[in-house]
């Protein structure tokens, strides 16, 4: 949304559902002062009506969450199932890595590198064998900077709700989130 008014940015602030002191912390702008310019009371200089434009405006080019992006079915395995089943359920899949759970916990990552990695140390049976450490576990409603920021260092990350896994976020989530 190109704002066009200063009328504007308290609709673009409610839309984006951000309260007058997340804008002010994103912004630079006072609270106090964002509160008058909403209620009419006063115009802003243009260095501040220009600081809160850009900050509404990156904002609301950020705002995909988690839950708009992750994959929602979750295929995992367990520490003790053989790892010839978990890469026939990659390649099933056709996926990469999975997460392991054990009595609804997050116990590790098995990843192609990581089964490679297990064999050429020696004859390797279960996935216990193969675990890396857990990855990353965030929040539905963690914005995409987040997200992109922790798939650097980790190849997924988990979706968790109310303590429950919901979902899983790949880069190529991500990517084909920005379109």
């Amino acid at each position: 949304m190109i704002l066009k008014n200063i009328e504007d940015i308290k609709k673009l602030r409610k839309k984006l559902g951000i309260t007058q002191k997340e804008l002010s912390k994103i912004s630079g702008v006072s609270q106090s002062l964002i509160a008058k310019i909403e209620s009419g009371v006063v115009e802003p200089s243009y260095s501040k009506a220009i600081k809160l434009i850009d900050a509404l405006e990156n904002y609301s080019s950020n705002d995909k969450k988690a839950c708009d992006i992750m994959t929602k079915k979750i295929i995992f395995c367990k520490p003790n199932d053989r790892v010839s089943d978990a890469v026939k359920t990659m390649q099933k899949y056709k996926i990469s890595q999975m997460p392991v759970l054990e009595n609804d916990k997050c116990v590790g990552l098995i990843s192609e590198s990581s089964i490679l990695k297990a064999k050429l140390r020696g004859n390797v049976s279960c996935v216990k064998d193969c675990l890396e450490p857990c990855p990353p576990m965030i929040n539905d409603k963690s914005d995409l900077r987040m997200i992109s920021s922790l798939l650097e260092f980790s190849p997924i990350v988990l979706v968790v709700k109310s303590g429950r896994f919901i979902g899983v976020i790949t880069k190529s989530d991500v990517i084909n989130g920005l379109n």
